[in-house]
């Protein structure tokens, strides 16, 4: 990553030694050992990857009874372009029926559907993991016997307004939600 190489003298101090990159991406290590007899080398690449810092959870205001609820957890970052690796994700549905029989779920999906059997107020936990962090999230989402979809169908202006990104998609729909509840 461009920083000074770290030099330790003695095997009490360089037995163990741990380093913190400033950014994601792929980086060569390379350690030398050095005595009177000689020198050793040995390089080797390592990733390193973005903390998950927040979610944004993706559900609908209520969900009805047996019929599928789709969940997606989008993962966040400070980063402008992050590099999370690998991500599994576990779910808890709040009503412990979830289809493995245990009270969570693990999946490498980001997106969930699921459906309630009785009606009630659910406590979900959604959470995602990396290699080098964890972040978790609850929310209640309300289950109705029965619950009415509205279409809202758009003109093609809007396009004009739509900058196709995450938070676009989030504060229009809040600002439709309001508008609707009025």
């Amino acid at each position: 990553d461009g920083s000074s190489p770290l030099i330790l003298m003695g095997l009490d101090k360089s037995a163990s030694r741990s380093y913190t990159f400033s950014k994601a991406g792929t980086y060569k290590v390379t350690v030398v050992a050095r005595n009177s007899v000689g020198m050793e080398t040995c390089t080797k690449t390592v990733k390193a990857e973005d903390p998950i810092t927040d979610l944004n959870i993706q559900l609908p205001r209520g969900a009805q009874v047996n019929s599928p609820t789709q969940i997606i957890i989008n993962i966040l970052s400070k980063t402008h372009s992050p590099d999370f690796g690998l991500v599994h994700y576990v779910w808890n549905f709040g009503d412990y029926f979830t289809p493995n029989g245990t009270e969570s779920h693990l999946t490498w999906s980001n997106s969930e559907f699921y459906s309630y059997k009785r009606t009630g107020k659910y406590n979900l936990t959604l959470k995602a993991v990396n290699s080098v962090s964890s972040y978790t999230e609850h929310y209640l989402l309300e289950v109705h016997k029965n619950i009415t979809t509205l279409q809202l169908l758009f003109s093609s202006n809007i396009d004009h307004f739509n900058t196709q990104s995450l938070l676009w998609r989030i504060s229009f729909g809040s600002i439709v939600c309001m508008n609707l509840a009025e």
